[in-house]
């Protein structure tokens, strides 16, 4: 059966996706992150497309609530 998975955050870089996806990893969700930058050699690519935040869509609502907690 095929896992549904939801977008909860859209980011202009690698870094800030990836300190998002932490507080989210400290909170028990499991996360990933999603770009495409022709595998790191067009970097600028991730400013235009934006670095996608996925998890499961059973997270979504709870990933959604912690990311905008300050």
């Amino acid at each position: 059966m095929e896992t549904k998975r939801e977008v909860v955050g859209i980011f202009d870089d690698e870094t800030e996706a990836e300190l998002a996806g932490g507080r989210l990893t400290n909170a028990g969700i499991p996360n990933y992150i999603v770009k495409d930058d022709a595998g790191g050699m067009f970097p600028n690519l991730q400013q235009t497309e934006g670095v996608l935040l996925v998890v499961d869509v059973e997270y979504a609502l709870r990933s959604r609530q912690i990311l905008q907690e300050q």
